[in-house]
Formats: structure tokens, sequence, C-alpha cells
């Protein structure tokens, strides 16, 4: 798929075009992306088939890993990022956000690096929370199904995902999601089932994030939801539809 650097959004939509019409078949991961196809002009056949997650793998279960790591005790309560630290994923919108938050025992922690990682480390400086928003820099991968067992809720808002799949990640780990609003996202995250999704508003993000916090109920009934709707990206359901198509 060329980006949009390379050539005008026109001549993108052309060449995708004539590529996935000599096609047998077209697999887009999301509905959005199929509608844009059509849209492009894409007369062949689309399927939607998402990337799996591995719900073997990342699955509900109690960690101490970050809380070890970054020194916080049982009681406090971990708001958790997994990503890239870059512009376009919003990161600072997520420590605006928690600085409007008043619960003394609640953490922002930042897994991942990247190229704004210095901007985001002077904004939580300008903003006084170097003791409450707590970057880890790159974990390995193999660490992140104890990342997200270390965590109480898991808070994402970027808008430029093609799928984003730590979000099936963390919702296979059992977590409370809570993202903007966002087509992306809409594909995993029915609003109060299964997580969460809100307007990209600051005050407002803060606001359910606070809601989230403060209703153990309302963690442990959207983490069931939360993980029962993960199993529909399971490896084993993505390979099921792969194989139907393959044999058509």
């Amino acid at each position: 798929f060329l980006g949009g650097k390379v050539l005008r959004p026109r001549a993108v939509e052309k060449v995708v075009e004539l590529y996935c019409n000599v096609c047998d078949y077209v697999i887009a991961p999301a509905d959005y992306v199929k509608d844009e196809l059509l849209e492009f002009g894409v007369k062949k056949p689309i399927i939607v088939i998402p990337n799996g997650v591995d719900t073997n793998k990342f699955k509900p279960g109690k960690s101490n890993f970050l809380r070890n790591k970054l020194k916080l005790s049982d009681t406090d309560k971990i708001v958790l990022y997994v990503g890239r630290l870059a512009k376009e994923k919003s990161v600072d919108f997520l420590i605006n956000s928690f600085a409007k938050l008043k619960e003394e025992n609640v953490y922002l922690v930042l897994v991942g690096d990247g190229p704004e990682r210095e901007n985001l480390e002077k904004l939580i400086l300008k903003l006084g929370l170097e003791e409450k928003v707590l970057p880890t820099g790159f974990i390995e991968h193999a660490n992140l199904v104890d990342v997200y067992n270390s965590a109480d809720v898991f808070v994402f808002s970027s808008s430029t995902e093609t799928q984003g799949m730590v979000i099936p990640e963390a919702m296979a780990s059992g977590l409370p999601i809570l993202t903007i609003k966002d087509k992306v996202f809409a594909q995993f995250i029915e609003d109060n089932v299964s997580g969460f999704m809100v307007d990209k508003k600051q005050t407002v993000f803060a606001q359910k994030l606070d809601n989230i916090l403060q209703d153990k109920d309302l963690r442990i009934r959207i983490s069931k939801h939360a993980r029962q709707k993960s199993l529909e990206f399971s490896l084993s359901e993505v390979a099921r539809k792969f194989e139907d198509l393959y044999k058509k």
C-alpha cells in the first residue's frame, strides 16, 4: 500500500484500484478499509479478516511486573499505554487528560519508546507529573503479557491506526479499554459493554477514566466482556477464516 508521501492521494487510489482488480480476492483488516477500497473502484470480492491475537498467550492474570519495576504498591492503580512514542499516537493527549485526575494513588505508565519521548518527558515535567506519569522505555515483547496483567485500565488515543493490535491484546488480557471514538476501534469495542469510546476532549476522557477507576464492579464487568470479544480475533478463528477463503 503506497503512502501519500510518495504519490498524490488520487494516484494512490488508482494504484490500489489497479492492483486489487488483478487479484482473485482482496483481504481487508477492517470494514472501514473495505469501504475505502470500494470507493477507490475495486471490483473484485473483498473479505474482511482482521489480524489475529494470541488469546492463549494474552489472557487475564495477575502480575506485579510493573509494580516491582516502578516500585509501586499493591494499592496503587495503573493506567497503561503500550505503543510507540510518536506524534501521531497522541500520547500528549493522554498525559494532559491524566493531569486532570485528582486521585492520589493512580499512575500513568507509558510502555514504549520513539522519537517523541523527549518532548513527552518535557511535557511531564511542565505539568509537574514526573512522579505520576512513568515512561518505562522499550520493554521486550516477551514481557508484554506481564505488562498487561499489571495494569488496571488500558488507554489509547491514536487516530492513525489501521487496526491497532495493542487493543485486542489488552482486551484478551481482560483489561477495561478507554479510547477515543474512532472507526478502527469500533470493530473491537462496543461502548459500555466491551470497553469505552469517548470524544477526543481532555475533560471528557479524564472524567470517563475517573469513573472507571472508581467503579470496581464496572471494571470487572467490562473486563469479562472484553475477554469474550477478543476471542473473535483469536489466531484459530482468523486461521479458520483464511482456510475458508482459500477453499473457495
